[in-house]
């Protein structure tokens, strides 16, 4: 989806974004989501959100919104904080920091995470990350700290913006496949036995481990090619 920002659909819509960065990029995602949820063949009770760097930023301001119901999301190096970005980038749409104080708040993550109520959370960093840096995590999570919020972290130590070594990336999407299985497994139907009861959970269990399985079987075909 090309949402307000993007380029090749006229100047005004390019730079609509200036000085109000994540205002109209979360309406435009918000807008492609209930779309979605009025298709036929989408499962509106398991919902959930990815994001990463810039996306990353963008699905924690969706994440803390209350018009949508999101039952699980992954921020994977989120931009929390533009004054501790790029400055070509951030003043470049915000302006300088020491004039644009106030634009720069309304643009920071925690100033909405702080409110955020959800059960399923799993944030992940690069220790080495030069894009995004490590700072930016650790600022999110003193907010989650104060504000007793639950989530889960997956650390990469020593690894820069994009993960280097086929090990690595594999745990990353398995990770990733992981969480999003448990957090979209139906739940478990009470027969009223432990024996109907422990093949209910056998079969969610195989049911997680094909979903692993055919993830890594992808991951095998793609190396061969």
């Amino acid at each position: 989806m090309d949402g307000h920002g993007t380029c090749c659909h006229g100047s005004n819509f390019l730079h609509a974004t200036h000085r109000r960065l994540g205002v109209l990029e979360e309406s435009d995602q918000q807008a492609a989501l209930r779309m979605l949820l009025e298709l036929p063949y989408i499962d509106k009770t398991r919902v959930g959100i990815y994001g990463r760097g810039y996306g990353g930023f963008v699905a924690g301001l969706l994440l803390s919104s209350k018009q949508e119901d999101f039952h699980c999301g992954v921020l994977e190096a989120p931009i929390v904080d533009f004054a501790l970005y790029a400055s070509a980038f951030s003043e470049r749409y915000l302006g300088l920091p020491s004039r644009d104080e106030n634009v720069y708040e309304v643009a920071r993550l925690t100033t909405r995470m702080s409110s955020l109520k959800l059960n399923k959370l799993l944030l992940m960093h690069n220790t080495a990350d030069e894009v995004v840096h490590f700072q930016h995590m650790a600022e999110l999570i003193k907010t989650f700290v104060a504000t007793d919020t639950n989530y889960t972290l997956q650390i990469y130590p020593d690894q820069g913006h994009v993960l280097r070594g086929l090990q690595l990336e594999r745990h990353h999407h398995h990770t990733l496949v992981q969480f999003f299985s448990e957090c979209f497994r139906q739940p478990e139907i009470s027969t009223g036995t432990s024996h109907h009861g422990s093949k209910t959970r056998g079969r969610q269990d195989d049911e997680r481990q094909k979903d692993v399985d055919d993830f890594q079987e992808y991951e095998e075909s793609e190396e061969e090619d």
